[in-house]
């Protein structure tokens, strides 16, 4: 399961980016998301916990960073979206699971967003040189040996700190989602909450955009291709209900495995779900998404990003 979970959140961030493909904006994609998420997420705790009570004045109390798990929700849906069709599957999913890393380490040591404190070792300060060790193996273009030219999309490097945002922003998520989950006793109830807080913050992005740049600051093309109004129009497609599915896939899964295994094995599971799910979607252009080279570097940092991670959330 926690592998599964670790593949399906590769696969939403590719669906979501065909979706993008499909309708040319990357914010009426994430509202998408939320929205299917949001509403499948809403059955599920009507049929396990038969009502959704949220706990108002339990919440209330408790510090406002506690809800900040829904616009984190926002940055890692909507970077995923402009990400994945620049840099690939892969380079993003292990971005963001640098990003994520470094940004757990960062909240353990400080006891951060009420995180019970776990100060930086000498073992989990190795793990953490292995992981940027991995990274940059990973997101080195190479050079070709016919023409000596290095394989650079111009647009990489400015993408490559977006998808270790999104990280940051994941970490954040997990902690503030974990304590609201705490508080009103509910993780299914705590998810719900963000995400309807995403939604929220999704439309507020959308209203500022439309109403301070005009309509088409909406719209963009993976390729940076203009758009004009006559190109756009929107038409219902099956591929647009996956999101909500996937994020209980996600959801549950984590679940189900975490008082198993331990948060730092599934950790672990999910990150080497994404990795292999993320080469796989790279090498055969899963949904329409660009191909992208899979080279034995890029493997081998993955394998020692692997380590990386099993040393700080399990040795």
């Amino acid at each position: 399961m926690g592998i599964i979970a670790g593949l399906a959140s590769t696969m939403q961030g590719s669906v979501n980016a065909r979706i993008r493909d499909m309708i040319k904006s990357p914010y009426i994609t994430t509202l998408i998301n939320f929205a299917t998420a949001i509403a499948a997420l809403t059955v599920i705790v009507l049929i396990t916990e038969g009502n959704l009570d949220m706990h108002r004045d339990d919440i209330a109390s408790q510090p406002a960073w506690i809800l900040c798990g829904g616009l984190c929700g926002v940055i890692i849906v909507m970077l995923g979206i402009i990400c994945i069709p620049v840099i690939g599957s892969a380079r993003n999913v292990t971005l963001l699971c640098f990003g994520q890393i470094m940004a757990g380490l960062i909240i353990d040591n400080f006891g951060l967003f009420g995180a019970p404190v776990t100060k930086m070792s000498m073992m989990r300060a190795v793990g953490a040189v292995l992981v940027f060790i991995g990274i940059i193996l990973i997101s080195y273009e190479g050079v070709d040996r016919k023409s000596g030219q290095q394989f650079v999309d111009p647009r990489v490097r400015r993408y490559l700190p977006l998808a270790v945002l999104s990280g940051f922003a994941c970490a954040v998520q997990v902690a503030a989602n974990g304590t609201l989950g705490e508080v009103i006793g509910s993780s299914s109830k705590a998810t719900l909450i963000s995400m309807t807080s995403g939604l929220v913050n999704t439309l507020f992005i959308i209203a500022a955009i439309y109403f301070f740049a005009g309509r088409m600051a909406l719209y963009s093309t993976a390729d940076d291709r203009e758009i004009k109004k006559e190109d756009l129009h929107f038409s219902f497609h099956p591929l647009m209900l996956c999101g909500g599915p996937l994020a209980i896939v996600i959801v549950g899964g984590n679940a189900i495995a975490a008082p198993l295994l331990g948060t730092g094995m599934v950790t672990i599971l999910n990150l080497l779900g994404m990795m292999v799910s993320g080469l796989v979607i790279d090498a055969t252009g899963f949904l329409g998404i660009a191909k992208k080279r899979v080279t034995a570097r890029k493997v081998a940092g993955m394998a020692i990003m692997l380590a990386g991670t099993f040393v700080i959330t399990v040795m």
